[in-house]
């Protein structure tokens, strides 16, 4: 085994010991770990790279597929040589490398982020919620200032009754029919979002808001904030989450 990790108190985040270069199987082996903790709804990952000075391009998409599925990786005791690497390669700007060397420095910094970034107007932090992988077709529409109004399609890789995080993205002008690429949707609320959590099943429609969009190497990914949808429909998803 290859890596060993930690528990946290916050149930969101897993810190992980990385024992060998993250290159060939021990990449593949940790990818296998890395999508376990996205099913359990671990999507922070504290990456300790103390005893690593080698990270091949296997290892690289790797680290990239986990945030492109939604997650979010930060890495601390950093070597000069995986730094360099990293600046090479070009993911350096992907990936945020703490200046803490010890993991409870590094899970402290990030509560007190994360009490920043997820508290609301009013103080009151927002709910998360258990998510798992999948594949499902999705149809949305936006507003676009540039644009009027769009179609989209995209595939949704992983749910939970709170969002979901979507890749595979078409969008199409709804006045002249032209292709948009590289829609920027983050800057719009989306409407009429839909998609069937199994071939037959009732169609689940909502509105939602882009609260993350990563774009790496031509792959556009967003993470969507559902708002404005029907309790039965929160109910299907809670029960399709458990049931998974």
């Amino acid at each position: 085994m290859n890596i060993i990790s930690q528990h946290t108190r916050n149930p969101k985040v897993k810190i992980v010991d990385i024992l060998s270069e993250l290159t060939g199987h021990a990449a593949v082996n940790f990818q296998r770990s890395s999508y376990k903790y996205l099913d359990e709804g671990k999507n922070y990952l504290f990456l300790n790279l103390k005893h690593v000075r080698k990270i091949d391009g296997l290892g690289f998409m790797v680290l990239e597929q986990f945030i492109n599925r939604g997650g979010h990786i930060r890495l601390f005791n950093v070597c000069a040589e995986i730094r360099s690497m990293l600046k090479i390669s070009g993911k350096d700007s992907l990936f945020k490398v703490c200046s803490e060397t010890d993991c409870r420095e590094v899970a402290s910094m990030f509560e007190k982020e994360e009490l920043e970034e997820d508290t609301n107007r009013d103080g009151i932090k927002k709910r998360h919620y258990p998510r798992v992988d999948t594949s499902f077709h999705a149809g949305f529409k936006y507003r676009s200032s540039h644009n009027g109004v769009v179609s989209g399609k995209a595939t949704l890789r992983n749910l939970s009754e709170g969002g979901v995080f979507a890749d595979q993205i078409m969008a199409i002008n709804m006045e002249n029919g032209e292709t948009i690429n590289q829609p920027k949707i983050g800057r719009y609320g989306l409407y009429d979002i839909e998609f069937r959590l199994n071939e037959g099943a009732e169609l689940i429609e909502t509105k939602g808001e882009c609260v993350r969009e990563i774009r790496t190497e031509g792959k556009h990914g967003v993470g969507i904030e559902f708002n404005d949808m029907k309790q039965g429909h929160k109910e299907m998803i809670r029960d399709f989450v458990v049931n998974a």
